[in-house]
């Protein structure tokens, strides 16, 4: 029987049993809270390692979504630009109808239904031909298509090959974006084609898919910040910055990380829901480059639905781990069954997630199948640490091979690359993976089998990293880019085609911006105005022009940059560099660069010496004119290719009778001749025979008739001078009236004959004739002394007057007095 306890053995007891309850609490709790210390450090890690590959799965998805728009808008413009370079040059040159065109358009349309409208014009606002959806986004479409193309024609000028891309058109009902080409025939502008594109169908295969959980979605935006797809539709069409985030601080830093850094990662503190509590959200975004703009895809979710798959099983870890610590002092049986169960448990939600994720990879594979086809792309996995390369059927056959038969490593890929680009290629890898850049992109030339190198365009990124942050694994895509590059080369060559021309340029060319400075002079402007490009550029362009020249320079150049009719030349006078004073031509076009600014594009040609000229031709115009019409010879030109007269002196419409020289001219030679001439030719054949004669010759002198204004005729004697005036024919005839020499030439051969007849009539005086040498009487030839006048008067005509000679009149009256005053005034007078 047991001995009982003394009260100082009983209350010894007790304190001992209380001290070991004690410490069984204690550990207890000790071991409670270490179990939750470890349990809440473990599981922080597990969630900072589930945040970090949710963030990569967001990643992927965002990619993915990029290369497919990229590809989706790419395929559309590679159609729209074959269009462009054969199809519309073919109707503009004529080989093509507007039936055919406008077949074209509808197969556009029918092959890519994203394509609203296509619209060529000839000049702005002047439609060709025009095909578009009947629906509210097709009118709309074709209404952007005139617009767009109007506001960027004159840039469109100066390009070579489209496309011009403006911003997009972003509103609730539409959004829309345009391909504008310029359409070129022998280097000549002859139109503009504009293709409108519906971007709601790419969106809603490629971003609205985009998601993760309740909450997580994707959305789109533009350069410029403006909402294009969102799944709170009433916010589309309105920009992040006019303050939509004005409240949440952390979220305007990232708006603005979006709009300037090419893809990235961050996080914010936003409300799930609008009005909702604040909770912090992971986003991801990465931009697809349209033309010169981008579209920029996210991808957000709250950080609720990053963990709330964790929290079960976090709160079950925690629970357990108390169960754990309690039962394991109480029964081991106990604990192990428990656990037993929370491992079910957590198994059955961890399979649950696999099987959720292993869903939405499915669906990622899918979609990546369907951009990697759609943009032609090829699909490669690099394992790193086995040197081992996965790739898809199209990266084989970019490289002439069949994807069973190519060895799958990296020494593979290496041996066809062009040995001048694999350093950069390297060096850009290497890179890319040191964490220095975001992404491993290159360029670079492939061999493919049986064939000439071809470039490719690669881009890629590190998918998996070990336990100490080292990558272990790379994807990426790669697509031929040989054609592009064959463009570039050819635009290259023609860059420097025009460059080489307008640096050579005989003509003064300068550029101006909105500033009213000079940004580029070539050669010819430098040696034109005296100064070199660096004392040129960022000069006011009124810098060397005169008061009058600076004023009508100014008021033509804030004219045309308002869009007002000014005329396309003009004259100035400008300041050479060494104080001269030069004339010069200029004439301007105003376009806009690829940034929108308004430039003004200026030829110029020194006239200088063309103006001295001018002067000098004036004032010999004005001396010839003068002699011209002073002269007494009457003088006209005849156009010999239209046989009539272009101009004549003042003598010449005197000499025919013609009130006003715009009566002369106009007037052909046969029109002022007889119908024949004095040898009986015909006027009109005698001229034309006389003309010939003076071009062969130089020149001719003849006698012709002429007829005046009222018919009657008059005999002139002309001298036919030729002259060629470019390619004009002229005649210059000197006409002399002879009516006067006529008629003394008559007169004189009627005194001849009258004389040759006296002559004749002397000639029947016989012999010698007897003359008294006191009386002069002559005898004749029958013995009668007769007068010698009455003799002569009996055989001839000849008549006789008489008068007393200087002699005779001396013996007469030689002692009159007024013989002698008269004989002495005819003396004074003859000395005067």
């Amino acid at each position: 029987m047991q001995k009982p306890l003394t009260d100082k053995e009983a209350i010894f007891s007790s304190a001992s049993e209380r001290k070991n309850i004690i410490i069984l609490i204690s550990t207890v709790l000790s071991v409670i809270a270490i179990l939750v210390i470890v349990t809440l450090f473990f599981n922080k890690k597990i969630i900072l390692q589930h945040e970090k590959n949710f963030q990569d799965q967001q990643t992927t998805q965002v990619l993915l979504a990029k290369i497919a728009l990229e590809a989706s808008i790419k395929g559309i413009l590679k159609e729209a630009s074959i269009l462009a370079a054969h199809s519309l040059p073919e109707f503009a040159s004529g080989k093509r109808d507007l039936k055919s065109l406008r077949e074209l358009f509808i197969y556009e349309q029918a092959v890519y239904p994203e394509n609203l409208a296509h619209v060529f014009l000839d000049a702005p606002g002047h439609v060709i031909q025009t095909q578009s959806k009947s629906s509210p986004p097709g009118v709309e479409a074709n209404r952007l298509a005139v617009e767009w193309a109007s506001e960027h024609w004159a840039e469109l000028t100066v390009m070579e090959t489209g496309p011009l891309i403006p911003f997009f058109n972003i509103t609730q009902k539409h959004q829309l974006f345009g391909m504008l080409f310029p359409i070129r025939v022998d280097e000549s502008m002859r139109g503009v084609l504009a293709v409108i594109v519906d971007l709601k169908p790419i969106i809603h295969h490629y971003i609205a898919p985009l998601g993760s959980g309740q909450y997580g979605a994707g959305y789109l935006i533009d350069e410029r910040g403006t909402v294009v797809y969102d799944n709170e539709t009433e916010i589309i069409g309105k920009t992040i910055f006019d303050g939509m985030h004005a409240q949440y601080a952390e979220l305007i830093q990232v708006d603005k990380r979006l709009i300037s850094e090419p893809s990235g990662a961050d996080e914010y503190s936003f409300t799930v829901k609008r009005g909702d509590r604040l909770s912090r959200k992971l986003i991801v975004w990465n931009s697809a480059v349209v033309g010169d703009h981008k579209l920029i895809i996210c991808l957000s979710a709250p950080d609720i639905e990053i963990n709330k798959t964790l929290y079960g099983l976090r709160m079950q870890r925690i629970i357990s781990g108390i169960f754990f610590a309690v039962f394991l002092l109480v029964i081991s049986a106990g604990f192990f069954r428990i656990r037993q169960q929370i491992l079910e448990t957590s198994n059955a939600l961890l399979k649950e997630r696999i099987n959720q994720q292993t869903e939405k990879l499915k669906r990622n594979e899918e979609r990546l199948e369907l951009a990697l086809k759609g943009g032609d792309l090829g699909l490669w996995d690099w394992n790193i640490q086995t040197g081992q390369v996965v790739s898809n059927d199209r990266w084989a056959e970019m490289v002439g091979y069949d994807i069973d038969t190519i060895k799958p490593n990296m020494e593979s890929w290496q041996g066809l690359v062009h040995p001048d680009d694999k350093p950069h290629i390297g060096k850009k890898m290497n890179a890319h993976l040191e964490g220095r850049r975001p992404y491993f992109e290159a360029e670079y030339r492939i061999r493919p089998k049986n064939r000439d190198w071809i470039w490719i365009f690669t881009r890629g990124k590190v998918m998996d990293w070990d336990i100490d942050g080292k990558p272990l694994r790379v994807t990426g895509t790669h697509i031929d880019i040989t054609k592009r590059k064959q463009v570039e080369q050819a635009l290259h060559e023609s860059e420097e085609r025009y460059r080489s021309v307008v640096e050579n340029s005989p003509m003064g060319i300068a550029i101006i911006n909105d500033d009213s400075q000079y940004i580029f002079a070539n050669n010819e402007f430098c040696n034109m105005s005296g100064y070199r490009k660096e004392q040129i550029i960022g000069k006011p362009f009124f810098f060397m022009l005169t008061g009058k020249s600076k004023e009508l320079a100014v008021e033509r150049f804030s004219k045309r940059h308002r869009g007002e009719d000014v005329p396309d030349f003009y004259e100035f006078s400008f300041i050479h560099k060494n104080g001269e004073l030069r004339n010069g031509q200029i004439s301007s076009v105003v376009y806009k660069d690829s940034k929108g600014h308004t430039n003004s594009l200026i030829q110029v040609l020194d006239i200088t010496q063309r103006k001295r000229d001018e002067e000098k031709i004036k004032e010999n115009d004005k001396k010839y004119r003068t002699l011209f019409e002073s002269s007494v010879d009457a003088i006209s030109i005849l156009d010999v290719n239209t046989g009539t007269f272009i101009d004549c002196n003042t003598a010449a419409l005197k000499v025919y009778e013609i009130k006003t020289r715009s009566d002369f001219i106009g007037l052909t030679p046969a029109r002022m001749s007889p119908k024949f001439q004095a040898n009986g030719k015909s006027s009109q054949d005698l001229a034309q025979e006389y003309i010939q004669t003076a071009f062969m010759e130089g020149s001719i002198i003849f006698e012709w008739l002429h007829l005046n204004r009222n018919g009657k005729q008059f005999p002139v004697m002309i001298s036919l001078s030729a002259m060629l005036l470019g390619d004009k024919k002229l005649v210059i005839a000197i006409t002399r009236d002879i009516t006067d020499r006529k008629k003394t030439e008559k007169e004189r051969e009627k005194l001849i004959t009258e004389l040759q007849q006296a002559l004749e009539d002397v000639k029947t005086l016989s012999g010698l004739l007897p003359i008294c040498s006191k009386c002069k009487k002559i005898r004749d030839d029958k013995g009668y002394w007769n007068n010698l006048e009455g003799y002569i008067e009996s055989h001839s005509e000849v008549l006789f007057s008489h008068g007393l000679c200087a002699e005779c009149s001396d013996i007469l009256y030689g002692k009159e007095s007024w013989y002698i005053k008269a004989k002495k005034k005819r003396l004074d007078k003859k000395l005067e």
